[in-house]
């Protein structure tokens, strides 16, 4: 549940998609069969609905990444990470 969301289906794009608006008439006929009003999408995906026909209102869920351990953030992505034992 997601601040007063609740999920009635979930469509999985591959990354980098570049939506069509058959795209989101199957978005919106399948939302209409499972009851949804409105659509969820990340702003990633938000920018690449810009001039495409979308009758239901669409929310943008925003996210960031917050990192506790620094150095063992860096040492994952440089490959100097290590196991204590």
């Amino acid at each position: 549940r997601l601040e007063g969301f609740r999920a009635a289906g979930f469509r999985f794009f591959p990354d980098h998609h570049r939506y069509t608006q058959s795209d989101i008439d199957a978005l919106e006929k399948e939302a209409g069969r499972l009851g949804a009003r409105s659509l969820l999408t990340t702003a990633k995906d938000a920018v690449k609905l810009t001039g495409l026909r979308i009758a239901l209102p669409v929310f943008v869920a925003e996210s960031e990444a917050v990192i506790d351990d620094e150095e063992t953030y860096i040492g994952l992505i440089t490959g100097r990470w290590e196991t204590g034992g």
